[in-house]
């Protein structure tokens, strides 16, 4: 398995290449699903046919944070497996860490940044 991150500035088009991953995804392997998670409610149902046509949160952070991150995780990987997932997509995980990670003093920066490092620790996982 294999953990990618695609990032870069709001309006480049981050969200249409991962649609065109999973209509490429789809093609590639028919008989296998994809799950798309959409944390900042822009999927467009209309937007992916018009493609393919063509071609949390509590404010107590740390450790309520991680165990809820850690369910999800098992949820995720339980459905990888149970539904034969070629594909997982989170899009994206960085907004759900700006939503609860606020401000810029060091200390909330390292928390943040020890967060995602766990995420994507996890999501390397599930990946293998």
């Amino acid at each position: 398995g294999l953990l990618s991150e695609v990032c870069g500035p709001p309006g480049v088009g981050k969200t249409q290449l991962l649609t065109q991953l999973c209509i490429t995804n789809s093609l590639i392997y028919p008989e296998s699903s994809i799950i798309y998670i959409d944390t900042e409610n822009n999927f467009s149902s209309k937007r992916l046919l018009e493609i393919a046509s063509e071609k949390f949160l509590n404010k107590e952070k740390s450790e309520e944070d991680l165990i809820k991150m850690t369910k999800i995780f098992l949820f995720l990987e339980c459905e990888v497996i149970t539904r034969n997932a070629s594909l997982l997509i989170i899009d994206s995980l960085a907004s759900i860490v700006r939503r609860e990670y606020t401000g810029n003093d060091s200390s909330i920066l390292h928390e943040r940044s020890l967060f995602l490092s766990k995420c994507s620790s996890k999501l390397k996982t599930i990946a293998e």
